[in-house]
């Protein structure tokens, strides 16, 4: 993409790498140019996969598998550990967002298939007919209710756990992984809020493309289980935009999709902000979540009132009205006071 930039524009490596007035050491990537923008914005514009190619929605066929559905075990397993477990939720910030996983979201196919044909892997933005839109840090908090202050870890900073969580011949799907850490009886041990933290993170935040048991997120499991607060959205929201980077990259190419990644979060998003769009859209004061034991309360989060739409397989009328939304864009764009 560097040298994209610099060919079209003839620009010198000076104008990508700006040094920062604070520390003359210390670089921010451009471009810098006293040209207008407007060729720069047509030429990307022009890059979209919706104006590149004809789209092709049978290359998702495997884009979607990665998604958070219930697994046997977890709900149970959830009300053990939040018994004695919550205080350290809410100290380190990841009690709501831990809240939406005892419920199931619905896969909108219609809506996931098109959006990704107007996301720009150069600018990190949807663009629509209406402006460029993407979701932010203040989206991750408003939606996911996650700490957005605190620092985000160094891989070197994390703990290395010393214990095994995942066995071949025990571990091979999550209703075993479960089944295998959920002591049932007794307090809540370090190994297994560790172990239960890393399936909610590979599982039901990241979505993790292997779609079974892996130790990818067992040392930054380990942190909050330490009582430690950190900020997974900064992550959370890198891993969003690399997946749909890719998603771009493939779909430019042709090729068939797959990776996983959080989709899950980008329908919540589109939701939210293409109201007016969706389909029977109801006032999110008046829905509600079900809390850890099942009853059904008023909503204390905007991504609980989210969660519960309900949507349906591809259909290629409803997808087609979504590229005609996006296209054309909104008469009056929606933008939620944080």
């Amino acid at each position: 993409m560097v040298f994209y930039f610099l060919f079209s524009f003839k620009l010198q490596a000076s104008d990508l790498l700006i040094p920062c007035s604070n520390d003359p050491k210390n670089f921010g990537l451009g471009p810098q140019t006293h040209e207008p923008p407007y060729d720069l914005i047509r030429l990307e514009t022009e890059r979209l996969p919706f104006i590149h190619q004809n789209p092709n929605l049978n290359l998702w066929a495997d884009q979607l598998r990665a998604w958070p559905y219930q697994i046997d075990g977890w709900v149970s397993w959830y009300q053990r550990v939040e018994q004695d477990c919550s205080a350290i939720w809410h100290t380190v910030g990841i009690a709501d967002a831990l809240s939406l996983t005892i419920s199931s979201v619905d896969k909108d196919e219609s809506l996931l298939k098109t959006i990704g044909y107007f996301w720009s892997d150069c600018l990190n933005c949807f663009t629509f007919g209406h402006a460029i839109m993407t979701p932010t840090l203040m989206d991750v908090a408003l939606i996911l209710g996650l700490d957005i202050h605190s620092s985000c870890p160094s891989a070197v900073n994390l703990y290395e756990c010393s214990f095994k969580i995942v066995d071949k011949s025990t571990t091979r799907n999550w209703s075993q992984y479960i089944a295998h850490h959920n002591k049932k009886q007794g307090s809540v041990g370090h190994r297994e809020h560790t172990a239960f933290l890393n399936l909610w993170l590979d599982h039901f935040l990241f979505c993790g493309h292997t779609l079974a048991p892996t130790k990818n997120y067992l040392s930054l499991a380990s942190h909050p289980a330490n009582g430690n607060r950190l900020s997974i959205d900064k992550l959370f929201l890198g891993t969003l935009y690399r997946t749909l980077s890719l998603n771009t990259s493939r779909l430019l190419k042709g090729e068939s999709i797959r990776g996983g990644g959080p989709w899950w979060f980008v329908q919540l998003w589109c939701h939210l902000y293409f109201q007016k769009e969706t389909a029977d859209f109801p006032s999110l004061q008046s829905v509600s979540f079900p809390d850890p034991r099942g009853r059904y309360i008023r909503c204390t989060l905007i991504g609980q009132a989210l969660y519960g739409f309900p949507d349906g397989r591809l259909d290629e009328n409803k997808a087609a009205s979504w590229c005609e939304h996006f296209y054309q864009g909104q008469e009056h764009p929606f933008f939620s006071i944080y």
